[in-house]
């Protein structure tokens, strides 16, 4: 796939007249269409950055056919308001075909988002999918305008690596491709996309007036009139005005045959074809706002963001580090990949950092080659000044899709760095681009995709869907809960599925607080969640589907009281947890919480004692191994029973002790499950061990003598005694086992 990059370098010092390749490779062009069609179809309407603010600037432009004004516009295009036209006009111009009458109903804004209520920052729908109509088919072609910008920013850095660098100049383009945050933008509507191209393009206008300082005149006019496009695509497009001044200026300096009232003439020139491209909207800005660049009226449109006093420079410069991640992947508001990928992104630039730095060092680039490369070191040192200069003042600003304008001049440096390993480039820049490329194709699929995944529905012949467990308040039904085992063993998750069914329309985002509680009524385990993690908040279920929902608990606590334990929900709306909703079963009202399932907590510290040799045995239900008994004082007797559980039969068994006289009457006794119900024989699981203290206590005057005491089970609702054996499995009399003989003094 990547064999068209792999040339051999020369020592030779790379010679500008060697022609470059006429455009990239039709495959690097193709994989990159393909991966961003792909994430476009993955990522729902507006869940990329700003995008609903870019989409409504577009919207507005189309549907008033003016441009918009600060602060008059502000509430129906958001913060965007204040971005330079162009990108927007062409997303107008694309979206003319499609009916927005239903824009402002379409994925509503999630108002909790910022709150923490769920990682969709816009409510979605089934009709968002494809084949889908009306604003949701308008926003997936307005983001195919992006990617064509993208594929235009692919191309032109191509072109510029190839005038200088023919053998880097594959390289270079499959850096830029290759990048999947690059990817993630070019697939949604961002303006970020145009200022990329735009810069690109106006990089490779200048290297060539560069290469070739006596170019005819109406190069200089375009290189003015790509810098006044730039412009109108974004704020920080006013950087590369110094690109065409260095271009101009520099032959001067070097005396390349350039003298001064030429290289004034080129200036106005350049400056003419800006003025004629961008003048009116800086006229416009004076006339509106008194400032040719509206910066307070920009300040305005941002005011959540901006913060109260500006940032020093080194501490900008330290909120600027999250950069160096979100540059290469950071999809959509908290989609991030695995840390092996950063630091395997790490490697990759610094090998091409340390490659470019031995170029300049063995002057493997002079003359105009060279004077292109300082050219982009200069562009992504001076954009990256520029947006230190805003994140000074503004919140949420150290995004890496911020820095693409520079990432052409940055492609091209790192692909320079590449063939400078001469015979190694191979075994260097193929891997690294094999790696970039299979993470851009692959993230719609094992990132993207997953991360806003909605949780399955169930198929009309599933039988829970004939369930009805529990309604909470009018809107929604609990169908069934499934677990993957009762069994909650401390410091282990708690796995289980829940299944939902909207009943009405639900207006609201509700939160499902779901907690276990131990044998002694504690909360050992605790979350308050959206469903399905956030992904499909309660406005977004579809009315009248059951579907399933999985849940993972956080680990049971160690201290965690063993036996029964109960798993509870408390269903409320967002941010109000003091109003829960009402719980209904069959139509009888329920008092919340609503408890899901019953669990045990195993004694885990309760382990086999040294004689393994049952007492007796009980059906299916359980071995009793052990007895330990103190002599009777103080009108009772202490004793300790130790059971190990068997497969059981689910129900529950009340343990008798009974202390007979020589004649066999009763004495007294101590009846009741085990450990006093924390552990009822119902949970009990095969293996686990049940401590089961118990006190006899003796009836008032009871005559001195030889006592018997006697154990078993039996069933509370019929008085019937479980069956028992001997260790042998001879049965035992009376279903019960002789525990031994007490004397009372």
């Amino acid at each position: 796939m990547l064999a068209w990059i792999s040339v051999p370098i020369s020592r030779s010092r790379p010679s500008p007249a060697a022609g470059p390749p006429s455009r990239p490779h039709w495959l690097l062009l193709a994989l990159f269409t393909l991966a961003a069609i792909w994430i476009n179809l993955a990522t729902p309407l507006y869940e990329a950055p700003d995008e609903w603010a870019h989409f409504a600037y577009a919207v507005a432009l189309r549907q008033t056919g003016r441009l918009p004004v600060i602060p008059d516009d502000l509430p129906r295009i958001s913060h965007e308001i204040g971005q330079p036209p162009l990108y927007y006009g062409l997303i107008a111009l694309a979206i003319t075909p499609f009916d927005l009458s239903d824009f402002p109903t379409v994925a509503p804004a999630n108002p909790y988002w910022r709150e923490g209520g769920g990682r969709v920052v816009h409510y979605h729908s089934r009709a968002e999918n494809l084949p889908a109509a009306g604003t949701a088919l308008a926003v997936r072609a307005a983001r195919l305008v992006s990617t064509l910008l993208g594929l235009a920013t692919i191309v032109f850095t191509h072109r510029l690596a190839g005038l200088i660098l023919p053998r880097a100049a594959g390289i270079a383009a499959a850096l830029v491709a290759f990048n999947p945050q690059f990817a993630f933008m070019s697939a949604t509507i961002t303006n970020d996309a145009l200022i990329t191209a735009l810069a690109a393009a106006v990089l490779f206008a200048a290297a060539r007036l560069l290469l070739n300082p006596t170019s005819r005149p109406a190069a200089f006019v375009a290189l003015g009139v790509l810098t006044g496009l730039a412009a109108l695509a974004k704020p920080g497009g006013l950087g590369l005005v110094v690109i065409a001044a260095w271009v101009i200026l520099v032959p001067l300096a070097l005396h390349a045959g350039i003298s001064l009232s030429r290289a004034m003439g080129h200036g106005l020139l350049a400056a003419a074809g800006f003025a004629l491209t961008a003048g009116w909207w800086f006229w416009r800005s004076t006339l509106l706002y008194g400032d040719p660049l509206a910066w307070q009226a920009l300040l305005l449109a941002n005011a959540p963001l901006i913060r109260p006093q500006p940032l020093s420079w080194p501490a900008a410069i330290a909120y600027s580090l999250p950069l160096k991640r979100s540059f290469w992947m950071a999809f959509a508001y908290g989609i991030f990949g695995p840390e092996s990928f950063y630091r395997v992104v790490d490697g990759i630039v610094l090998l091409g950092l340390a490659g470019l730095a031995a170029g300049f060092y063995r002057r493997l680039w002079s003359g105009a080659a060279g004077r292109v490369l300082l050219l982009l070191g200069a562009w992504i040192v001076l954009y990256y000044g520029l947006l230190l200069r805003w994140i000074r003042v503004a919140e949420a600003s150290n995004q890496g899709r911020l820095l693409f304008p520079a990432l052409p001049a940055l492609a091209i440096l790192l692909a320079a760095g590449f063939v400078t390993y001469g015979r190694w480039r191979p075994f260097i820049a193929t891997p690294a681009l094999t790696f970039l490329g299979a993470w851009t194709l692959a993230a719609p699929l094992i990132l993207i995709g997953p991360y806003f995944a909605w949780p399955p529905a169930l198929e009309h012949s599933d039988p829970r869907r004939g369930l009805e467990e529990a309604r909470f308040g009018d809107q929604m039904a609990l169908h069934a809960v499934s677990l993957e085992t009762r069994r909650w063993e401390p410091g282990r998750e708690v796995n289980f599925d829940l299944f939902w069914q909207a009943l009405e329309p639900i207006g609201e985002s509700h939160v499902l607080a779901l907690r276990i509680l131990d044998s002694e009524n504690r909360v050992v385990a605790t979350v308050d969640r959206l469903p399905a993690a956030g992904r499909f908040p309660t406005p977004m279920w579809v009315l009248g589907e059951i579907f399933r929902e999985s849940h993972r608990l956080p680990p049971i606590a160690p201290d965690a009281a063993p036996g029964l334990a109960r798993l509870i929900l408390i269903v409320y709306p967002f941010a109000r947890q003091d109003q829960p909703l009402p719980v209904t079963r069959g139509g009888v009202p329920v008092p919340p919480p609503l408890v899901l399932a019953e669990g045990v907590i195993p004694d885990l510290g309760a382990g086999q004692p040294e004689e393994a040799a049952p007492l007796a045995v009980f059906g299916s239900i359980g071995r009793l191994v052990d007895a330990q008994i103190s002599p009777a004082e103080q009108g009772r007797i202490d004793l300790t029973l130790t059971w190990q559980a068997l497969a059981g039969d689910g129900r529950s068994y009340q343990v008798f002790v009974h202390l007979l006289d020589d004649s066999g009457e009763l004495v007294a006794q101590a009846d009741g499950p085990p450990q006093g119900g924390r552990y009822p024989t119902s949970i009990w699981t095969a293996g686990d061990w049940i401590v089961d203290p118990r006190q006899i206590q003796l009836p008032a005057g009871q005559q001195p003598g030889r006592y018997l005491l006697f154990a078993g089970l039996y069933h509370l609702d019929d008085g019937v005694r479980a069956a028992a054996a001997a260790a042998d499995g001879t049965p035992l009399a009376g279903d019960q086992v002789f525990l031994g003989a007490i004397e009372i003094e």
